[in-house]
């Protein structure tokens, strides 16, 4: 992976802004992130969780945008978020420079009561239009994981909505990883960047 693009926004000072209890920014992380989306160029990112790898998403498919002919066309690239906690998805949107505005899309989505998936405790996002959107990378970063909330389902939902070459990236969340590995249908190469805190998993839609 390339190093880091110079970026446009300040991204130390942007970040200085967000609530002392907040989760600090992990910038290795980040950067992993900016690269991953500034070269591979995907049309439209659904990312599970807001916050500062929204901003760096955003910004990466600004300044460099889908590089594929049926989307030349076509200015909507974008960034849609959902979080489950009201508060850090509106500070989230305060944080959003004006630059970026335009192509990232919040949402509050609530989690769905837990359920027992093949024995093991598991959620699901819901936002009402939430399954009309087909992305061509998934982030999997939230929300905060517990005993009775183990690993989210929801890329399941959408698998058979990407196109080869699509991504889902996992932020830790080793079980989560293990459950999608078992339970994705579709053939997709896996490999594991030992970047940041907890490292990325990430799955690439082969067909």
């Amino acid at each position: 992976m390339k190093p880091a693009k110079a970026t446009v926004n300040n991204w130390k000072e942007i970040f200085s802004k967000r609530p002392k209890d907040a989760l600090p920014p992990v910038y290795e992380d980040l950067e992993f992130l900016y690269d991953y989306v500034t070269e591979k160029r995907p049309h439209i990112i659904l990312e599970f969780g807001s916050g500062c790898s929204t901003v760096v998403m955003a910004e990466a498919i600004v300044y460099y945008p889908s590089k594929d002919p049926w989307q030349k066309n076509w200015s909507g690239n974008t960034v849609v978020s959902f979080d489950n906690e009201r508060r850090w998805l509106f500070e989230t949107m305060k944080m959003i420079p004006s630059d970026l505005k335009h192509i990232v899309s919040l949402h509050l989505a609530m989690m769905l009561d837990v359920f027992t998936f093949q024995e093991i405790p598991a959620f699901q996002y819901f936002w009402g239009d939430i399954m009309s959107i087909y992305p061509d990378l998934i982030y999997l970063d939230g929300p905060e994981l517990t005993k009775a909330t183990r690993v989210t389902i929801d890329p399941l939902y959408y698998e058979h909505k990407m196109y080869p070459g699509s991504v889902i990236i996992v932020d830790g969340r080793d079980e989560n990883v293990e459950f999608l590995k078992k339970h994705l249908l579709r053939k997709w190469a896996f490999r594991h960047e030992n970047i940041g805190d907890n490292g990325m998993s990430i799955f690439k839609l082969e067909k």
